[in-house]
């Protein structure tokens, strides 16, 4: 399945990213066996140019500043991770152009910027557990959830996990 990178004016690129690791784990590509590992892909070593500078020196107004920010922003992200019924629903208002509370494959196909109609259509099958056609809230949330369980690290409870494409 072909999905482009391209920003639409129906979904943000949060939206987009879910989507596409939603769909795309049901119709798996050749060659997408697993993560991508560090150098794995034969050119080890350390990145090109040179190696990084000293730390910024410490104190004055703009480094309490910028601390302050930092550790709001730190504080903020290190929060609850949101549920996957609000991550269906936040999907659906940021995809969901006709306003019927449902994403249809035009939707996502535009949010996607994809072409790819049987590959798309396939896997929104796959995910569409009563054949309308559409996914709904319910059905988008059974496959966040079963999206956290399939790339849950091991040993990890199911509790703290975030979809994150």
């Amino acid at each position: 399945m072909q999905i482009s990178s391209s920003s639409s004016a129906y979904g943000g690129g949060e939206a987009q990213r879910l989507l596409a690791a939603l769909l795309s784990q049901q119709a798996p590509q050749a060659g997408s066996a697993g993560q991508e590992m560090p150098g794995a892909g034969g050119v080890g070593g350390p990145p090109p140019g040179p190696p990084p500078g000293p730390p910024p020196p410490r104190g004055g107004a703009a480094s309490s500043q910028f601390g302050q920010a930092a550790l709001s922003g730190l504080i903020s992200a290190q929060a609850e991770p949101p549920s996957s019924s609000d991550m269906a629903a936040r999907l659906i208002s940021d995809v969901d152009a006709d306003g019927d509370g449902t994403l249809s494959l035009s939707e996502v196909q535009t949010s996607l910027g994809s072409e790819d109609d049987t590959g798309l259509a396939d896997a929104l099958s796959k995910l569409d557990s009563d054949g309308d056609g559409k996914l709904s809230s319910s059905e988008l949330t059974a496959a966040l959830d079963s999206f956290k369980a399939a790339h849950q690290p091991p040993g990890a409870s199911s509790q703290g996990s975030s979809v994150t494409a």
